[in-house]
């Protein structure tokens, strides 16, 4: 369950990254209002992307654990 929120949590960070990149780059407004918060885009758009490769290397980190543990319960088998 929890792996699929954050998953969720992860999708919607990158479409909200996508969107203040393109928005970014359109109107070329480093600054932003949101609820009446001043936020500065290209830090949400670094934020983003670390997110992003955190949540990369910790699948690939998993992919990686699975097959080890897979490999050894053959072996004993």
């Amino acid at each position: 369950m929890s792996k699929k929120v954050l998953d969720l949590q992860d999708d919607i960070s990158v479409l909200f990254g996508i969107y203040f990149a393109v928005r970014f780059i359109y109107t070329k407004e480093v600054y932003i209002q949101i609820y009446g918060y001043t936020v500065n885009t290209l830090s949400v758009l670094i934020l983003t992307i670390v997110l992003v490769a955190i949540h990369r290397q910790d699948k690939k980190t998993s992919k990686e654990i699975n097959s080890i543990k897979e490999h050894t319960k053959q072996n004993k088998g």
